[in-house]
C-alpha cells in the first residue's frame, strides 16, 4: 500500500507533537526541580557566618583562649574551582571589599592562645580544614577552621557549635543585589578544665626548654592540675615549630616511652609483698654486685663511689635506691608475676585521658620477649625488670597515676582534664600494711639519709618520693649510656591532695641526667608554689 505526500506530512506533525508534549512533561514536571534549583544556584550566594568556637577556662575559672575574626578571600585562580584556596587579608581591606557586594569574601576566626606553649600539649590548635576532611565529614565547608590537636582536636564537634548562613540574590555579573535569608550562628560549647593554668605556665618556665615532662595530679579523683611537655610549639606560629627538629608536636607526657628506672621498685616492692617472697624484716646483703656467669648486676653506689650498703631491708632500699635489694626481689617474684602485677597500675596500656596520641608502653614479661625479639628470658631480664630497665617503658602520666594509686591507698583513679568528667576508679588490691612499708620507704627517700636531697628540709610538706635515673641508649667508650632523671611525689604524705611526677630527659647536651638533681628541685619549686598559693 502507498501512502501520499499528506498522509507523511500529517504523521510527522503528530509525531513532532507528541515528541514535543513529552519533553514539556520532562522539563515541567520531571526535571523541573532539578533545573528550578539549578537556577536558584546561579541567582543566589550563600556566605557562611562561623559560629562563635567555645572557650576553655581552668579550674578556676581564668579563660585560656579567645576568638579573633579572620578574614580570608579566594585567589583569583581557585575562586571558581571545586575546592578554593584562600589568602588572609585585613579587616579593612575585607570592608572595602565587602562594600562592594564582592562575593569572594569569607570571614573566619582564629584563636588567641593565653598561656602559648605552656598548655599547647593540652589545648593543641585549630588550622583550616583540608580537603580529605571535608570528605569525612560532611558538616564542615570550605574556609573553615577546624581542631588540629589537643582538646581542640578531640572536642571539635561540642566546641565548633551550628554555622550561621546569609543568603544573597545575585546578579549575572557575580555582584550581590540583596540579603534574601539570614541564619545566625549558634555558639559552640565552652570547656571548663581540671588545669591549673598559672601553675601549669610555671612548671614550663621551670622546664626552662629542656626535653621533659610535668603532671600534677589530685590522687583521690583523677583530676589533672598540670600535664606540661617541653619543648612545645607556639600554636600561633604553627609554620616556625613544623621546622624544629627538637619534637615539639610530641606531646612527652601521654606520647613519650622511657624506661622509668628506679621508679619502678615501687611496683618490685608492692608485688613482693604480696606475693609474700619479702617482709618488713627481710633483709639481702649488699656486696656491691651481683654475678651471673659472665654478666655482672651492680649497686649505683658501688658503681659511681665503690661503698656498699650492708645488710638492707625493704624500707631502706627504698630510700637508698638499693639496686641489689630489688634484683634479689625481682628474682623472688619472678617476672610473669612482677609483670601481672605491673599491669593492675595500667602499664603497658592506655590511660584514657581525653586527649589523642596517648600510647601504651611495655610491660615485658618471658611471653613477649619471645614473640616480639625472638629471644628467650634470662634471669639477667629480671633483674633489669626489677630495677625498671631493660624492656620496661612507661609514659609520665602513667607513672604519675602509679604514684597516685599509692596516695589513694589502693585505688587507682582515671585521669581527666574535663571538669564535667564521671570519677571512675578501681581497687588495685594492696594490704594497708603493705602500702604502709611502702610509704615509709618513700618518705625516707625525701628526708636526711634517702636519695631526694632537695627535700631534706621537710618543706613544703613532709612528702613521699621516689627518685629515678633510668639508663637508655648504646654505651660510650666507657662503657656508660646517656640517663633521663625522674621525680615523683606525693604531698603532703599523710594526707596526699597532690601528686607530681617530673621527667628530666637526657639528651646531646647533657647526657647523664639525674631524679635528685635534674627533676627533684623543679617538683620542689612547684610543690612551694603550690602550698604557697593554697
Amino acid at each position: 500500500m502507498q501512502y501520499s505526500r499528506t498522509y507523511w506530512l500529517i504523521l510527522l506533525i503528530v509525531i513532532s507533537t507528541v515528541l514535543g508534549f513529552v519533553r514539556v512533561i520532562q522539563l515541567q514536571i520531571i526535571s523541573g526541580k532539578e533545573y528550578r534549583e539549578q537556577a536558584d544556584r546561579n541567582r543566589l550566594f550563600t556566605r557562611y557566618i562561623p559560629a562563635p568556637r567555645g572557650i576553655f577556662y581552668d579550674r578556676h575559672g581564668v579563660m585560656l583562649v579567645r576568638n579573633v575574626p579572620l578574614y580570608k578571600k579566594t585567589t583569583v585562580e581557585t575562586e571558581n574551582a571545586a575546592y578554593p584556596m584562600f589568602v588572609e587579608i585585613t579587616s579593612e581591606e575585607a570592608i572595602t571589599l565587602l562594600a562592594r557586594d564582592e562575593k569572594n569574601i569569607f570571614i573566619d576566626q582564629q584563636r588567641r592562645y593565653s598561656f602559648g606553649p605552656a598548655l599547647s600539649s593540652v589545648l593543641g590548635y585549630i588550622g583550616e580544614v583540608t580537603v580529605d576532611e571535608i570528605k569525612k565529614n560532611s558538616r564542615l565547608y570550605i574556609g573553615e577552621s577546624v581542631g588540629k590537636a589537643g582538646l581542640e582536636k578531640v572536642l571539635q564537634d561540642a566546641l565548633v557549635g551550628t554555622t550561621g548562613k546569609e543568603v544573597f540574590e545575585m546578579h549575572a555579573t557575580g555582584k550581590l543585589l540583596r540579603s534574601v535569608l539570614k541564619e545566625n550562628p549558634i555558639p559552640g560549647t565552652d570547656i571548663h578544665l581540671t588545669i591549673d593554668a598559672s601553675f601549669s605556665a610555671y612548671a614550663y618556665e621551670l622546664l626552662g626548654g629542656r626535653k621533659g615532662s610535668v603532671i600534677a595530679s589530685n590522687p583521690s579523683t583523677g583530676e589533672v592540675y598540670a600535664l606540661v611537655s617541653s619543648p612545645s610549639y607556639d600554636p600561633h606560629a604553627i609554620a616556625a615549630a613544623l621546622l624544629d627538629k627538637n619534637a615539639p608536636f610530641l606531646n612527652r607526657s601521654i606520647g613519650g616511652l622511657y624506661p622509668p628506672g628506679s621508679t619502678f621498685k615501687i611496683i618490685t616492692a608492692l608485688a613482693g609483698l604480696k606475693r609474700g617472697v619479702i617482709t618488713k624484716d627481710t633483709t639481702v646483703k649488699d656486696e656491691g654486685k651481683i654475678d651471673i656467669g659472665e654478666f655482672t648486676f651492680r649497686n649505683w653506689l658501688f658503681t659511681q663511689h665503690g661503698k656498699t650498703e650492708g645488710e638492707i631491708g625493704i624500707v631502706r632500699a627504698l630510700q637508698r635506691s638499693n639496686d641489689i635489694f630489688f634484683y634479689k626481689a625481682a628474682e623472688w617474684i619472678g617476672p610473669e608475676v612482677l609483670a601481672s602485677f605491673a599491669r593492675t597500675f595500667h602499664f603497658g596500656k592506655s590511660t584514657n585521658i581525653e586527649l589523642s596520641g596517648e600510647v601504651d608502653g611495655v610491660v615485658p614479661d618471658p611471653e613477649w620477649k619471645q614473640r616480639v625479639i625472638g629471644e628467650q628470658w634470662y634471669l639477667g631480664d629480671t633483674y633489669h625488670m626489677g630495677i625498671g630497665q631493660g624492656d620496661v617503658l612507661v609514659t609520665p602520666l602513667q607513672l604519675n597515676q602509679m604514684t597516685a594509686a599509692i596516695a589513694n591507698k589502693g585505688v587507682w583513679c582515671e585521669p581527666h582534664i574535663k571538669q564535667d568528667t564521671k570519677i571512675r576508679c578501681e581497687e588495685i588490691g594492696i594490704s594497708e600494711e603493705h602500702l604502709r612499708i611502702v610509704l615509709d620507704g618513700m618518705k625516707a627517700a625525701c628526708a636526711s639519709g634517702g636519695t631526694a636531697f632537695p627535700f631534706f628540709d621537710g618543706k613544703p610538706a613532709i612528702t613521699a618520693c621516689k627518685t629515678g635515673t633510668a639508663e637508655f641508649g648504646p654505651a660510650d667508650a666507657k662503657g656508660r649510656r646517656k640517663t633521663h632523671g625522674w621525680f615523683t611525689v606525693i604531698a603532703p604524705a599523710d594526707r596526699p591532695t597532690i601528686v607530681m611526677t617530673v621527667l628530666i630527659e637526657g639528651d646531646e647536651e647533657k647526657k647523664f641526667v639525674e631524679g635528685s638533681s635534674d627533676a627533684a628541685p623543679i617538683a620542689k619549686k612547684l610543690l612551694t608554689r603550690w602550698f604557697e598559693g593554697k
